[in-house]
């Protein structure tokens, strides 16, 4: 009996460790750097989404951000538990301070931006890893570049 409880034991704690090996990511923290021509001169939008569910993250990883932008308010009412959305709107030549992202949507599946230009394409980067982000937002394109990378 004692011998079956040892195990017992061995197989939870084992589990809690692989728990918490999951998809938390330590990063947190986002810079932002708007050109003056951003967006050919005009303001954009940008929204950082958590998804917490790993069906709903793939479908959102296959959109581009002027679908995102017009499903938005809908996927937020279908899925309340499961998005968590922080939005910006940023004007051209702007200073922003940095974001932290809040400890919750640390536990998030996966996070994804969307930025709203005017010029054509995707506009949409799964972020993965970091401590510290650079958002850039050009006269194009949203570019990112990971600033420190999560440790091991």
């Amino acid at each position: 009996m004692i011998n079956l409880l040892s195990r017992v034991f061995l197989l939870l704690a084992l589990l809690s460790l692989l728990a918490g090996c999951g998809t938390t990511l330590e990063s947190r923290l986002l810079h932002f750097q708007v050109d003056e021509n951003a967006n050919r001169n005009t303001p954009v939008a940008i929204d950082l989404v958590a998804v917490n569910e790993m069906a709903l993250l793939q479908r959102l990883s296959r959109i581009a951000a002027w679908e995102w932008f017009g499903q938005r308010q809908q996927l937020q009412q279908d899925f309340p538990f499961h998005l968590q959305v922080w939005s910006w709107e940023v004007v051209p030549g702007d200073t922003l301070e940095p974001f932290e992202i809040p400890k919750a949507a640390r536990q998030a599946e996966g996070l994804l931006l969307f930025a709203r230009y005017t010029t054509p394409g995707l506009h949409r980067v799964r972020l993965g890893p970091f401590e510290e982000l650079l958002l850039h937002l050009t006269e194009h394109e949203l570019r990112v570049r990971v600033i420190r990378q999560e440790g091991p």
